[in-house]
């Protein structure tokens, strides 16, 4: 019997990106279905963007150094990501979630596709996932009725749906992602995969 996780997570988010491939580096060959859940990491974000570094560094981060740290991490895992030579910018993910709901609806079996293409677009490519347009690509790229999303998008069919997910993740405590949460267990952070195998094992 397939066991399913749950995932509290967003595109915006690094460590989501690095802990969703160390979590299914732990299931391995296991029957496990990974389920991301919206989560608002930083929602304030405005529709134009910001750049990252000085947002960062105004909240007492040492960039550079953490940088290092998570590049590290994500090439021993074997992910691209943006390296930083240009000005990385943080985009606004609301509608990239909208997106996902969108497909979880309509074209289920493309959600999984979907989501990788979001967190390249976000963490490889640094996209503005905000823009309507970037959004069609990533539909048209899963194969997904790429005109009936962005109408949906571009109606908010889909936003208070996001937005009960994050008021679901305020009730369950939820403060930090990836969150990952399976068989009335939960553990917070990019875990390593030993420790995400042990969860998994005792969920």
């Amino acid at each position: 019997m397939s066991k399913t996780v749950h995932v509290f997570s967003d595109y915006a988010c690094p460590w989501c990106y690095l802990g969703v491939a160390r979590l299914r580096k732990a299931a391995g060959d296991a029957p496990v279905d990974v389920v991301l859940l919206p989560f608002p990491l930083s929602p304030d974000t405005p529709e134009e963007g910001r750049a990252l570094r000085p947002y960062l560094e105004a909240r007492g981060m040492d960039v550079d150094a953490a940088r290092e740290r998570l590049g590290a991490l994500l090439a021993e895992a074997g992910l691209p990501w943006n390296t930083g030579e240009e000005e990385v910018f943080a985009y606004n993910t609301s509608r990239a979630q909208e997106l996902a709901v969108w497909v979880s609806h309509h074209a289920a079996d493309s959600l999984g596709p979907l989501h990788e293409v979001l967190f390249r677009m976000v963490q490889v490519e640094n996209r503005n996932v905000w823009d309507l347009e970037v959004l069609r690509e990533a539909a048209n790229e899963v194969g997904v009725d790429a005109d009936a999303a962005v109408a949906a998008l571009t109606e908010g069919t889909y936003r208070d749906e996001v937005l009960g997910w994050w008021s679901q993740a305020r009730q369950l405590g939820v403060r930090g992602v990836p969150t990952f949460i399976a068989g009335g267990r939960g553990v917070s952070g990019a875990q390593p995969v030993e420790t995400l195998a042990q969860f998994l094992q005792e969920a």
